[in-house]
């Protein structure tokens, strides 16, 4: 095994020794203008504004970098501990010809007034196709005394991935590198859908501040 970095034997966490670097980083920036310009004055000289403008130079390039770092193991740190459930949808799966009315009637026994179950609706193939349109739904149910298929109303998805339902944020991270076109992520326990990610609600939460 490796040796642990200096930032991690001191704090005994990654995280906290990259805060603490980022820190150290801004303090030394500062010190390299307070060392161009107070040197110069304890000696009775005058700051040499080159030495000054190039310290300040540094300086700004240290403080940024070390902001940087700083935001990058927040977000780690974030990525590494963030609970999944906040951005899962509950959702079933249905059969392109699954009766409408009943699918929606059974979706909504198992959601609540904030959060409606999702409805992925399966092309002939048995492959998810796309999202019952809830809006459209409700207006094709009441234009039609007939059976309306669920497929009828289905928006179709575009890109997805299969994930397992209890996938961590780090490792969804990683099986997007080999979908990155993806934009949702259907999450299955076994073999049952039980809910939908929409992953640019997973990236926001990740990115927010």
């Amino acid at each position: 095994m490796g040796a642990a970095g200096p930032d991690v034997a001191l704090t005994g966490s990654q995280y906290l020794g990259t805060i603490v670097a980022s820190w150290v980083g801004r303090v030394i920036a500062v010190g390299f203008i307070g060392w161009s310009v107070i040197t110069p004055l304890l000696a009775g000289e005058r700051p040499d504004p080159l030495t000054v403008a190039w310290m300040s130079l540094i300086a700004i390039m240290l403080w940024f970098s070390a902001g940087d770092a700083a935001t990058h193991a927040k977000r780690a740190r974030k990525m590494e501990t963030y609970d999944l459930s906040q951005v899962i949808q509950p959702a079933i799966a249905a059969t392109w010809d699954a009766d409408l009315a009943d699918t929606l009637d059974y979706a909504n026994t198992l959601g609540n007034a904030k959060e409606r179950t999702l409805i992925v609706v399966l092309d002939q193939k048995g492959l998810p196709y796309g999202l019952v349109d809830r809006h459209a739904a409700a207006g094709r149910l009441a234009e039609s005394l007939d059976q309306v298929p669920a497929g009828e109303v289905a928006r179709p998805l575009a890109g997805w991935i299969g994930v397992p339902k209890d996938i961590t944020a780090p490792h969804l991270l990683e099986s997007l590198t080999h979908r990155p076109k993806a934009q949702f992520s259907l999450v299955m326990d076994e073999n049952t859908l039980v809910g939908v990610i929409d992953l640019q609600e997973f990236f926001d939460e990740l990115l927010a501040a």
